[in-house]
């Protein structure tokens, strides 16, 4: 399975790429450490 993700925006002058994540229980690819993180890490 290849996680997907969806893109809100890019913003190449700041070196930014903001994604928006949507947990699905603990078992996906990413699911822990988006329920660890803080915002804007």
């Amino acid at each position: 399975m290849i996680p997907n993700y969806t893109v809100r925006s890019y913003r190449p002058d700041l070196v930014e790429l903001y994604i928006d994540f949507v947990v699905h229980g603990i078992g996906g690819v990413a699911a822990l450490w988006m329920l660890s993180v803080q915002p804007g890490a």
